[in-house]
């Protein structure tokens, strides 16, 4: 089609044609794919304006004329509408192409594999490159549950939410935006009590700050990480470099920030705040390859509280994969908790946690925990009540379950006896008879699919002593105690 020359243009239609023609040349020379047919957009300006912005162009208009300019390359948008191409490809004759490779890895094809699963750290609550927001009302326990989620992690095994299964050893920073750090200390020190963690279990990858201490690590005066100037709201950018610094040089892989608004400071926490500080930490999340989990508030008042009742919950819990919530339990479940007579279990201080949005497994998902304390002595000689948690069953699961007691009595039978998954006549007892023999209250089935989720038993191939003393050869399978079993 020929060009005719645009009022305006400050070059005759022969060069502006030959400059085309170079700058089609170098374009093929960046790719294989044919140039797009489009609408002109000679009627849509802003169109115009807003896509060439997304190219980074500078554009110019002059008496009407769009013009894009790159170096010494310039085109107009008569041209690129005459020719049939998008902005996109003015940005092309201007000197951008998009690399080859980004293009192909955008293809998909109905026969490829997903190169990567998700990098699940426990269960279906945390995971490498997501945010997981935990919410309750004041005096639920929100840091005391945090804190033991995090104490399981670092040592790759649970010490509540037993149903959220901790899939491996990670290094987790703590952030207690609210509490100094001696009171963080003696948290972690009642929790680590009451579950008679070790050293040698947790080594070095478990770190704990208090406010002060975050502070002085991110060398500010304020943990604000959200501004106000002249009624514009700006994110800190000097403060969230400093804190991506601090997870980069203690190789954290599971942040916890407790509680969020504490880095609102003195900013009025609107909408707008709330989108610009979580996709910030969003994007930090993706960026570093971690995981990070937010301690928030719900809404006072009764009944059971759900992702609607997380405050300034809009923003925080669409741009988070995982919301749960900390509820505690309803007057009819505690009296059928006390009916059933759940033994050395006060259904009055039992709380569970409930996932009630996720994109990393089913919603609904509940863990009970009871709130208990620990009498912690400290060096200079006081001693201070703290609050921990330990995880607790209801009465409608408390036999189906991995139990730590029924563990004690079938550790050692695992090691003296031949256990198979079926009775034979190479076999001592099968592990759903083993179980009932010890305690009819439970159910096997369920107990023992628990268990080999949990990693506390699995199977290993052997040949069983009868069929030796008989010179029979053939390995089967044996029940044994697995890599996660208590007290290994």
């Amino acid at each position: 089609m020929p060009s005719s020359k645009p009022e305006g243009m400050d070059f005759e239609a022969a060069e502006a044609d030959a400059r085309i023609e170079e700058a089609e040349k170098k374009i093929s020379s960046h790719r294989s794919l044919s140039l797009k047919i489009v609408k002109e957009y000679n009627g849509d300006p802003e169109r115009v304006l807003r896509e060439a912005a997304d190219f980074n162009l500078d554009v110019s208009c002059d008496l009407g004329v769009f013009v894009f300019k790159k170096g010494d390359l310039s085109c107009t948008i008569q041209e690129v509408g005459e020719r049939g191409w998008s902005v996109s490809d003015g940005a092309q004759l201007t000197g951008y192409a998009v690399p080859q490779d980004v293009l192909e890895r955008a293809v998909w094809r109905p026969s490829a594999t997903p190169n990567k699963g998700i990098d699940r750290l426990v269960g279906s609550l945390i995971a490498m490159g997501f945010i997981t927001v935990i919410a309750a009302p004041g005096g639920m326990g929100k840091s005391t549950m945090m804190g033991a989620i995090a104490i399981g992690l670092s040592r790759g095994e649970a010490v509540v939410g037993l149903n959220w299964i901790v899939k491996r050893k990670a290094r987790c920073l703590y952030l207690q935006a609210e509490d100094d750090q001696d009171m963080i200390h003696r948290s972690f020190a009642g929790i680590g009590r009451e579950h008679k963690i070790t050293d040698r279990e947790v080594e070095d990858r478990m770190i704990i700050m208090g406010k002060e201490t975050v502070k002085e690590a991110l060398g500010v005066k304020s943990l604000q990480m959200i501004q106000e100037d002249r009624g514009q709201v700006t994110l800190n950018t000097r403060a969230l470099r400093r804190l991506k610094a601090l997870v980069l040089q203690t190789d954290t892989e599971c942040l916890f920030i407790d509680p969020l608004a504490v880095l609102y400071g003195g900013a009025k926490i609107t909408n707008e705040a709330q989108n610009l500080l979580i996709r910030a930490l969003d994007d930090m999340s993706q960026e570093l390859g971690i995981a990070v989990v937010i301690v928030a508030h719900t809404r006072k008042g009764d009944g059971a509280k759900t992702v609607a009742d997380v405050k300034h919950g809009g923003e925080l819990t669409d741009t988070s994969r995982v919301t749960a919530v900390i509820n505690p339990l309803t007057k009819d479940e505690v009296g059928d908790w006390e009916a059933r007579g759940i033994v050395d279990i006060n259904p009055r201080n039992v709380v569970s946690l409930t996932v009630v949005k996720t994109n990393l497994g089913p919603d609904g998902e509940r863990a009970y925990m009871e709130k208990k304390s620990q009498l912690i002595k400290c060096a200079d000689g006081r001693e201070e009540w703290v609050g921990t948690m330990i995880p607790v069953l209801p009465p409608s699961t408390a036999q189906q379950r991995a139990d730590p007691a029924l563990w004690q009595m079938l550790a050692p039978k695992l090691i003296s006896r031949f256990v198979t998954n079926k009775n034979s006549q190479f076999s001592d007892i099968s592990l759903k008879d083993l179980i009932l023999e010890l305690s009819v209250e439970y159910d096997p089935s369920k107990v023992i699919k628990d268990m080999d989720d949990r990693g506390w038993i699995k199977t290993v191939k052997e040949v069983p002593q009868r069929k030796r003393a008989s010179n029979q050869r053939g390995e089967i399978g044996r029940w044994v105690a697995g890599p996660n079993c208590p007290n290994k």
